[in-house]
């Protein structure tokens, strides 16, 4: 059985990268493109893959990079971060968040201080301008005088 060759090509058949270029660039000009440059798709497939979650070195192999990926990291660093933010809330929110343990008082006076924020609150001590009565606190504390600037009264 005799084998057929391939068609030879002609140089009517060939078309030349000019004009490639040229008809994608009318075309992109007519859907109103962000560029009409041929070469942007190149960049807008390789960001679109990253974007997506493909690793790097498929990425660099599609686009003919060699050296591992070395050349596609430069370009495309900032959809490689885009990514990895991406997979960081991703991964928040699958770990718990830590509870904070609630913090203990530093000191007498922030012991004064919480008892008497507490008291404040539930309306038990109200503001008074007399410096000659204070207010009650737990006998455990003592009242150092001369300390207050302002005073509340029970």
């Amino acid at each position: 059985m005799p084998t057929s060759s391939p068609p030879r090509s002609t140089a009517a058949s060939r078309i030349s990268p000019g004009a490639i270029s040229q008809r994608y660039r009318r075309l992109a000009i007519r859907l109103e493109l962000r560029s009409t440059r041929l070469h942007s798709l190149r960049h807008y497939s390789a960001t679109e893959l990253v974007a997506a979650g493909v690793d790097i070195r498929t990425v660099a192999g599609r686009l003919g990079h060699g050296s591992g990926g070395a050349t596609t990291i430069k370009v495309y660093a900032a959809w490689v971060n885009v990514a990895d933010r991406r997979a960081a809330v991703a991964m928040a929110t699958i770990v718990p968040k830590p509870v904070p343990a609630p913090a203990r008082p530093r000191g007498p006076y922030e012991s004064i201080a919480d008892v008497l924020r507490e008291q404040i609150s539930s309306g038990e001590l109200r503001p008074v301008t007399c410096s000659r009565q204070l207010p009650r606190l737990p006998s455990r504390m003592r009242w150092p005088s001369g300390q207050l600037t302002a005073l509340y009264l029970a």
